[in-house]
């Protein structure tokens, strides 16, 4: 298929799993991109190549710019009316609007099994094409080594976006965590979560050898490399709204059996 542009600017100011999004988006339309990493938030991250060392970093950004967090969509990828994330995420928060240029209704964020097989397999070849610095897979294979990693362990991300009020008591219920974590109980899991404190009771619930998490250590690479562990595995529980559960599934292939943890039963449809 061709390109809708020669080249494309990816820019976002948000966090890690978002700027990928924009620059996977960016290569579905553009034979090359360039990627402006620059942000007025404060982010604890390296330069772009210590990521991804092929992708060029811009100085200023160019007239073609994608700058969504959300995966593009081209027309025939989805019918009208596919998805209602988009209004349920206005209903509950204030910072998600509907993306420039996409259709009501047809985006595939949050939408995992229910995009169609051609969409994923694009994006998948997409994400494979770009590559990742060999220092942070170094790290994502000794760890899954050293932790005996195996066809029945399942990958765990708990969000609970405790740094925003609003948003904690929007999307995250402790209760739905639970109830689909259990559903694993006696197999390992590896989790990974925002709320450290979540770790123990999780440990009494589950069994202390059945959970393995991951201690930080350089911070800077540590969001990637929990990011690239968790879609090691085939089995996925994750959190709504997440676009950090989000890129580990695509990342591990976008065909995990996953489990988000949706808050409200509606949030399902």
């Amino acid at each position: 298929m061709s390109k809708k542009f020669d080249r494309m600017t990816a820019h976002c100011t948000e966090g890690l799993a978002n700027r990928m999004k924009a620059i996977y988006s960016a290569k579905r339309q553009a034979d090359e991109i360039d990627v402006y990493w620059t942000s007025n938030r404060i982010f604890k991250y390296g330069s772009l190549n210590e990521y991804f060392p092929d992708l060029v970093q811009c100085k200023q950004i160019g007239k073609n710019l994608q700058k969504s967090w959300r995966l593009k969509t081209l027309e025939g990828d989805v019918p009208e009316g596919f998805s209602c994330k988009n209004e349920l995420l206005r209903k509950l928060t204030s910072f998600h609007q509907v993306g420039r240029g996409v259709t009501h209704g047809q985006f595939i964020d949050f939408e995992y099994n229910r995009i169609p097989q051609s969409v994923r397999d694009e994006y998948c070849s997409i994400m494979d094409s770009i590559r990742i610095s060999d220092h942070i897979l170094e790290e994502v294979d000794k760890y899954t080594t050293a932790n005996n990693f195996d066809d029945e362990t399942v990958s765990v991300h708990i969000r609970t976006f405790y740094d925003s009020k609003q948003h904690h008591e929007a999307l995250f219920s402790w209760d739905r965590c639970v109830e689909k974590i259990k559903k694993y109980k006696g197999r390992k899991i590896f989790l990974a979560t925002d709320y450290k404190q979540l770790i123990q009771p999780i440990k009494e619930i589950m069994g202390e050898n059945c959970v393995i998490t991951r201690e930080p250590s350089v911070e800077k690479y540590d969001s990637l490399i929990d990011m690239l562990i968790l879609s090691k595995n085939n089995w996925m529980v994750g959190s709504p709204w997440s676009t950090f559960t989000e890129l580990s599934w695509w990342l591990g292939g976008a065909k995990a059996d996953i489990d988000i943890c949706w808050k409200e039963d509606e949030w399902y449809a």
